[in-house]
Order: C-alpha cells, then sequence, then structure tokens
C-alpha cells in the first residue's frame, strides 16, 4: 500500500513539473538577431533579437545576449529580461560596450528566468 501511494505521489509530482514547464509558460523562440555596430567610435554595440511565445501561457523570460569576439575569443554577455503573453513578440535590445572588431552573436531566450 505504502510503495502504491509514493508512486502516485512521485507521479503527480512529476506531471505537476512537466505542465508547468512545457505547457503553462510562454515556451520562449528568438527568431531574429542582429548586431549594430556603433555610429561613432568609442560608442556601445546594439544588439538586437526578436523574441516570440509559443505557449499558451505567460510570463517572464530571460533573454541573454552573447557578442564573442571571433578573433580574440573575447565574450561580452548582457541579460533582459522582459515578459511575454500568448502568441505575442517583441524586439528585445541591450548595449554592449566592446572595442572594434569582428563579432558574432548568440542570443538564448530563457522561462523560467534563472
Amino acid at each position: 500500500m505504502k510503495a502504491h501511494l509514493l508512486v502516485a505521489a512521485v507521479a503527480v509530482a512529476a506531471g505537476a513539473f512537466l505542465w508547468t514547464r512545457n505547457c503553462v509558460g510562454p515556451q520562449p523562440t528568438v527568431s531574429e538577431a542582429r548586431i549594430v555596430p556603433p555610429s561613432v567610435q568609442g560608442e556601445p554595440y546594439t544588439l538586437e533579437a526578436v523574441v516570440g511565445s509559443g505557449g499558451p501561457g505567460q510570463g517572464e523570460v530571460t533573454v541573454v545576449f552573447t557578442l564573442r569576439d571571433r578573433a580574440t575569443g573575447v565574450s561580452y554577455r548582457e541579460e533582459r529580461t522582459v515578459h511575454l503573453g500568448p502568441g505575442e513578440r517583441l524586439l528585445v535590445t541591450a548595449s554592449v560596450p566592446a572595442p572594434s572588431g569582428d563579432y558574432e552573436l548568440h542570443v538564448e531566450a530563457l522561462y523560467p528566468p534563472d
């Protein structure tokens, strides 16, 4: 009898975790990302990403921008937190003070936020 109750409790807890993690929230995706170089030497780079919600729910999403210098491997990281509703798409921006260089951009959208 106790084993059945333990199995049932574990199943309910696992189901609640998976439902909350995968169904309730916004399920964010990054559809576009680009680097806007500074117009004046010494000004910061502007990083842009379009983040959308593919899930039925809403919630806070952490958007992590990582700008990496291809020549040196040095990375610059910025985070933004946004609120996404069902089917919503937002342009999220960040400014990164970095020296002139050849950069690549990686953007992640995390839910739930860390």
